[in-house]
Parts: structure tokens; C-alpha cells; sequence
């Protein structure tokens, strides 16, 4: 449900379905009728995301968690620069991000362990945890 720009999870059954809102300064709760569905933290600026894993079919949540542990572990083998990169990545809205986070990890078909953690390891430098490609950055190849 989006609410002044900002997007807050309800259950999965309840998706098509009339639900009522009640924002307060700190949370926000959606009902169905009177029945309390959720309680959220009210986001503090337009954009943000709040979403409960439970709110997921099971089939998806399950994967979604499985997917998110096998990057973190797939991360962990090249190096620790570019595991940090992958929890920094990870961190803020994780499902919005798993996406972006294979990608990355793709990289790793095309470029070698030491090459990336180089990159990761200016990435973590600079601040800026969004990779494209380490040639992009350095003008070379694999």
C-alpha cells in the first residue's frame, strides 16, 4: 500500500482488497474492517519501503530468504570487499535489491576474484556500493 510516497506491506491474501490506513507520528497500521493487520514504522521521507517477509506466499518468502543467504555465501568466496559490498547492497531493502545483487554477482563469470575485490574495494573507498563493470572503472578486461 503506498501512503504519502512511501510503500508498506500487507498480507498476500489481502492484496485486491480495500484496506484502511492510520497513520500516526511514529507507525503505521492498516486494517482490514476491524481487524488489525499490520503495524509498520512510519517511513521518515518519501520512497521508503516496509515489508514483512511473512506478507510473501510461502513459496516466494521461502526463496526470497534462500536466495539472500546463497548470494551472501557466493559473495563470501571471492573476497571480503565485495561481501561487504553485497551486505551493503543487501541492507536497505533487500528485496528490492536481490536483483542487483546477482547481477553483480554475475561479474563473477567474466572478471577474476582479484579484479573485483579491487573494484569493490574503491567502491567501498568512495562510498558508491553500485557496480557496472570493473573495466568500466579501470578500462580493461577480465
Amino acid at each position: 500500500m503506498q501512503i504519502a510516497g512511501s510503500y508498506y506491506s500487507a498480507p498476500f491474501a489481502y492484496v485486491g482488497r480495500e484496506l484502511e490506513a492510520y497513520v500516526y507520528e511514529h507507525m503505521v497500521q492498516l486494517y482490514r474492517g476491524t481487524e488489525l493487520l499490520v503495524t509498520h514504522p512510519r517511513a521518515k521521507q518519501p520512497g521508503q519501503r516496509f515489508t514483512k517477509l511473512e506478507h510473501y506466499p510461502k513459496g516466494k518468502s521461502f526463496y526470497l530468504l534462500h536466495t539472500r543467504d546463497a548470494c551472501h555465501q557466493r559473495a563470501a568466496r571471492i573476497g571480503p570487499h565485495f561481501s561487504q559490498v553485497v551486505e551493503a547492497l543487501l541492507g536497505e531493502r533487500p528485496l528490492d535489491r536481490l536483483r542487483s545483487v546477482q547481477g553483480v554477482l554475475g561479474l563473477a563469470e567474466r572478471y577474476s576474484p582479484e579484479r573485483l575485490e579491487a573494484a569493490c574495494a574503491r567502491a567501498l573507498h568512495y562510498g558508491r556500493c553500485q557496480l557496472s563493470s570493473p573495466a568500466a572503472h579501470s578500462g580493461g578486461g577480465a
